[in-house]
């Protein structure tokens, strides 16, 4: 179980506080693990990961002229507790993909391993993948050896890559077997201007969303908001404020087997 929150401001006021206040309501979805993407008038300004709360409530402070802050709180169930491997996570393959997309996700991806294979034929390098090692001391030096079969990654990335392939055309669907939540920028890779905002969530994660007054705001969790439709992806593009919805595609939360096929119009 994880944590998302996004904050949107309309009116030149900083997203923190309301960031934090939505993080206390569901803070007990994961205080191991944190990371967040920062935005000014629509461009990236920062992207930040941290082990603990008080390294991340620092950095958040620095973002205090944002207007826009996508932030993830988690508690780990693929990889250790480290930075490197929090979210959001970033997937960028220029041969491949015409744009960055930065991701955050609640829920467990089933068939990773399989998935993560399929990606690494396409090129993509998992950058949250991480190596246990042995230590041997003796008197004068320190050894290290590698630990067999101890290789472990993000499950969540290979939903990352899922979605940067649906969403750019190079597949017809998402092909994560688990619960997905997840809330996702797309990046100009060269400028950091914000492409589009990307979210969805299939039945096995909640995800709600609030947009009144001055402030549009998704979380994991709401007193005042409304849950997101089920099995459907919006995406709203940054520069003309169109939103557009489109059939999730992805797979059932307790089987591989396909949700029906949702229409739109």
């Amino acid at each position: 179980m994880c944590g998302l929150v996004l904050v949107k401001r309309k009116d030149k006021q900083s997203p923190v506080r309301p960031l934090i206040k939505r993080y206390e309501q569901q803070k007990h979805r994961g205080t191991n693990g944190y990371g967040f993407i920062a935005v000014k008038e629509g461009k990236m300004i920062g992207w930040e990961r941290a082990k603990h709360y008080e390294e991340i409530e620092k950095m958040l402070k620095k973002y205090n002229k944002a207007d826009e802050i996508m932030f993830h709180h988690r508690i780990p169930t693929s990889t250790p507790n480290l930075a490197e491997c929090a979210h959001p996570i970033k997937v960028s393959n220029p041969k491949l993909l015409k744009h960055d997309y930065y991701l955050i996700h609640n829920g467990v991806i089933t068939n990773d391993t399989v998935l993560k294979k399929k990606h690494e034929e396409l090129g993509f390098v998992y950058t949250t993948e991480v190596q246990e090692y042995k230590t041997f001391k003796t008197a004068g030096k320190t050894y290290y050896e590698k630990t067999a079969s101890a290789i472990q990654f993000n499950d969540s990335e290979t939903l990352a890559i899922e979605f940067a392939l649906f969403n750019e055309g190079l597949e017809n669907t998402i092909d994560c077997y688990g619960s997905q939540a997840f809330i996702c920028y797309e990046v100009d890779r060269d400028t950091n201007d914000i492409i589009a905002l990307h979210y969805g969530h299939n039945a096995g994660n909640p995800l709600t969303v609030y947009n009144k007054h001055s402030m549009f705001i998704l979380s994991s969790e709401s007193k005042d908001g409304q849950e997101v439709e089920v099995m459907k992806v919006c995406s709203i593009d940054n520069k003309s404020k169109e939103a557009k919805v489109r059939p999730f595609t992805g797979y059932c939360a307790t089987s591989p087997r396909k949700y029906p096929s949702a229409t739109y119009s």
